[in-house]
C-alpha cells in the first residue's frame, strides 16, 4: 500500500469516528438535517482532497469544524441572497402593478364613475330605512308587515302582560292599528 492510501485511510477512520460529533455541531448551527448533511459530505470530500493532495492535517477534528463553519457561512449568505434576490422579484411585480394601475387610471375612473349611481342607489335605500319606521319600511319594500314575536316573562302570567294573547313561551303581541 501506497502512503497516500494509507493516509486516506487513516483520515476516514478519524473522520468516521468523530463524525457524530461534527454531525451534532451542524445540526445544532442549522437546524435542518438535509443541509446538515449536506455539509457533512462536502467537509468530508474537502478533507479527502486535502489528504490525496498530501497535505498532514495536525488535528482533524478542528479542521472539519472549520472548514463546516465556513461552508455554514457561506450556505447562509447564498440563503441571504436567494432572500433579497425574491424581495426585489416582489417589488419588480408590485411595480409593474403600479405602472399598470397608472397606465390605465383613465379606464378605472371611468368604471368608478360609471359605478357611482348604483352606489347611491344603495346609499339611498339605505338612508330610506334609517329614516322610515318598520311598517313603513314594509310598504316601501312591498312586504306586509309582520307582527314582533315577544317572549313573554318566566315569572309573569298571561294576563298580566297587556296585549298578549296566549300564554308561556313565544307569544305573539295583537298589531297595532
Amino acid at each position: 500500500m501506497s502512503a497516500e492510501s494509507t493516509a486516506i485511510q487513516q483520515a476516514a477512520a478519524e473522520f468516521i469516528r468523530d463524525r457524530h460529533l461534527l454531525g451534532a455541531f451542524l445540526d445544532g448551527l442549522l437546524r435542518d438535517v438535509h443541509v446538515a448533511e449536506d455539509v457533512l459530505q462536502e467537509v468530508w470530500l474537502r478533507l479527502s482532497a486535502e489528504v490525496e493532495q498530501g497535505t498532514h492535517i495536525e488535528n482533524q477534528p478542528a479542521w472539519c469544524r472549520g472548514v463546516a463553519r465556513n461552508l455554514i457561512r457561506q450556505h447562509w449568505e447564498k440563503q441571504q441572497t436567494a432572500r433579497v434576490v425574491a424581495g426585489s422579484e416582489a417589488l419588480a411585480a408590485f411595480m409593474e402593478r403600479v405602472e399598470q394601475f397608472v397606465r390605465h387610471e383613465g379606464a378605472i375612473r371611468a368604471f368608478v364613475r360609471a359605478l357611482q349611481p348604483s352606489l347611491t342607489d344603495a346609499y339611498d335605500v339605505r338612508r330610506q330605512r334609517e329614516l322610515h319606521s318598520r311598517t313603513n319600511r314594509a310598504l316601501v319594500i312591498g312586504q306586509p308587515r309582520r307582527p314582533r314575536l315577544r317572549r313573554a316573562h318566566p315569572r309573569a302570567s298571561a294576563a298580566s302582560i297587556a296585549g298578549v294573547e296566549g300564554s308561556g313561551g313565544v307569544e305573539q303581541m295583537r298589531p297595532q292599528s
